[in-house]
């Protein structure tokens, strides 16, 4: 593991895959109350495009014990990608992100286009900001993860219950409690925070420019059944840049690159392969 320094505070954590050409690295996005362990399996599975450097942000997975009173926000979380490449002083990265990954690779790849090479987005889309719908999902979510408990781990079911909400096809067992457990063990004061920020009507424009900007070579792989990021706005935000190409995965949900990781791999490594001159 490798910590990081924050400029907000506190660190986060990377991890490099096994093998690979770290002169060509792959950064990989964890998701909101996810961790790198959600791409690990992926990242081991597609060594054969480059060493895989996953991330844990501030505040989730090993990074989860952060100081108080940090900076949240997907603008300083896209300050933290900055941070990163410049302590391992990386060359142009090849970016890997799914859900709330995929804003921060967004609002990287605008800011920094000298500074990554490609996108390959999962389950994101173009949002419509909603003044009430936002507020409530807010306010349900804040209750959600304030009222966590590890007790939760030990309740028959709930693992998989929670994971219906995000999954079309079942995960195994291990992977479905680790998922629940990330969420569980994720801090409370970055869990809230980050996603404040991320359904802000200041967030939703900015990201909503981002889309329409993009100015490197992007894939955008979606789940037929995601409910959190459905395949119409996906399809929204694919239309608005003739460098985003999107691809829909039959009978999976929110976590493609676990619900069908062979379908995802065959899909991504020819992406992530191909010569930059050759894409759009």
């Amino acid at each position: 593991m490798i910590a990081i320094a924050s400029p907000q505070g506190g660190s986060l954590q990377a991890e490099w895959t096994l093998a690979g050409d770290r002169q060509a690295p792959i950064l990989y996005l964890h998701g909101w109350g996810g961790s790198r362990r959600n791409w690990q399996p992926m990242a081991q599975a597609l060594e054969d495009c480059g060493a895989g450097l996953a991330l844990d942000w501030r505040g989730f997975g090993e990074a989860r014990s952060q100081p108080a009173g940090q900076d949240y926000s997907l603008q300083a979380t896209v300050a933290d990608v900055v941070a990163l490449l410049d302590q391992l002083a990386l060359p142009p990265v090849r970016i890997v992100a799914h859900s709330w990954g995929c804003s921060i690779a967004l609002l990287f790849a605008q800011a920094y286009p000298d500074r990554c090479d490609r996108l390959l987005l999962t389950a994101s889309g173009l949002f419509t900001y909603s003044p009430i719908a936002f507020a409530i999902f807010q306010q349900i979510s804040q209750l959600l993860v304030r009222s966590r408990s590890p007790l939760w781990q030990q309740i028959p079911g709930l693992d998989r219950l929670i994971l219906s909400r995000f999954c079309h096809r079942p995960l195994d067992p291990a992977t479905t409690r680790s998922f629940l457990a990330d969420f569980l063990q994720a801090d409370t004061e970055a869990a809230i925070g980050s996603l404040q920020d991320a359904v802000s009507a200041n967030a939703i424009e900015q990201l909503g420019q981002a889309w329409r900007s993009i100015a490197v070579p992007t894939l955008l792989i979606s789940g037929q059944f995601d409910q959190i990021a459905p395949v119409a706005l996906a399809e929204q935000a694919a239309t608005l840049s003739n460098r985003c190409r999107q691809v829909v995965i039959p009978q999976v949900g929110h976590l493609p690159m676990l619900e069908d990781p062979t379908t995802f791999a065959a899909i991504a490594r020819p992406f992530l392969q191909a010569p930059r001159s050759s894409l759009p």
